[in-house]
């Protein structure tokens, strides 16, 4: 696999997985802020 083709793959799972991971993540805080 090309270098640049496996960061590219890389960044779009972190991507991904902090954007599943950073819902949940928000709602609690926002429970906790109100």
């Amino acid at each position: 696999m090309d270098i640049a083709a496996g960061v590219a793959l890389a960044v779009l799972i972190f991507a991904v997985l902090g954007k599943v991971l950073s819902l949940p993540f928000r709602i609690v805080w926002k429970l906790i802020t109100n």
